[in-house]
Order: C-alpha cells, then structure tokens, then sequence
C-alpha cells in the first residue's frame, strides 16, 4: 500500500510551514507541495514532481527510498 505523508515546522521567525508528499502510483512518481500558514489556513507556495523520495530517522535506521510511487509493505 502506497500513503503519502507530510512534515510540518514552524521558523524561529516566520509563518509555519508543511511540505506534502503525494504518490502518483500511475506515473511511478510523487507530488511535493509546499504550503505555507496564512490566517489559519494552508495556502500553497510551491510544488513539484518527484521520482524519488526517502524518508530516513537520524539514526539512519528504517531508511526507505521510494522511486515506485510508493513504499512497500515489507
């Protein structure tokens, strides 16, 4: 099963930030879509398609690169 996921921040100074990763399971790519926080609601800033994305902790463990529009169920 492919999911897409987002990461969200907010600046020292700034407005809060979140950046989404959606599959395009039918084009083998992902969307990257960056929004950004204005008067309590998300307005879009920016985006892309992606081929590849990986998705890795600090420790470098469960590290999960994704080039087929998803991660597996491994």
């Amino acid at each position: 099963m492919t999911v897409g996921f987002a990461v969200r921040w907010t600046p020292a100074e700034g407005r809060a930030r979140k950046i989404v990763f959606d599959p395009r399971p039918a084009k083998n790519r992902w969307r990257r879509t960056e929004f950004e926080l204005h008067e309590s609601q998300w307005r879009q800033v920016g985006a892309e398609r992606v081929d590849t994305v990986a998705l890795t902790s600090e420790s470098g463990h469960g590290d999960n690169a994704c080039s087929d529009g998803g991660a597996s169920d491994e």
